[in-house]
């Protein structure tokens, strides 16, 4: 199938048509022949995944937004390798998940989707983005010293770690989700 074919579909008697996306047919998105780095640019979206899991099984058991000040500094006193460990490899997955939404809002932009639709829901990857690395951050200055914080700040560190940036990411998941809506602007009735 070349790109200046179209396809045709019969459902329930209607027949609808549209034009193949680029990289057809059997190929996964990135599979165009046009720029050969653009079929590696997919394998951000896998190692956004990794990075991010090992990141959340590296974190363990965080204290909870209400949880006293010295448990909290308790907690970052002994988990405090840990949590670095997590912050780092959870930020360079966030990276690699900017740059694969950053492609997917490419992508279906040149698949004839509607533009606005694919720039909201990069927006809302970007929230996603700026979140984590905001709960990053709060994660990685309260493991950097807890002996050093006083009761205010490692309760302030806790609460946005665990509120705003849980807000953050919330909002930017909801409106990233947008990517995977289906195009009903690339079918059009015979």
């Amino acid at each position: 199938m070349t790109a200046g074919r179209t396809w045709e579909l019969q459902i329930s008697g209607r027949a609808w048509r549209g034009r193949p996306a680029a990289g057809w047919p059997g190929c996964a998105l990135g599979c165009s022949r046009r720029n050969g780095s653009r079929t590696l640019i997919p394998l951000t979206g896998v190692a956004l995944v990794v990075f991010f899991l090992i990141g959340v099984a590296l974190s363990g058991s965080e204290p909870s937004a209400t949880a006293p000040p010295a448990t909290v500094i308790a907690w970052y006193s002994s988990h405090a390798g840990q949590m670095k460990a997590s912050g780092y490899l959870s930020s360079v997955g966030v990276l690699f998940g900017l740059v694969f939404f950053a492609y997917v809002r490419t992508y279906l932009s040149e698949a004839g989707g509607p533009r606005a639709l694919a720039t909201a829901a990069f927006g809302g990857a970007v929230v996603f983005a700026a979140g984590g690395l905001l709960g990053l951050g709060a994660g990685l200055a309260l493991s950097a010293d807890p002996g050093r914080l006083n009761d205010a700040a490692a309760q302030a560190l806790n609460l946005s770690q665990n509120y705003i940036a849980g807000l953050a990411i919330n909002f930017g998941v909801a409106e990233a989700g947008q990517l995977g809506q289906p195009d009903a602007g690339r079918l059009e009735p015979r």
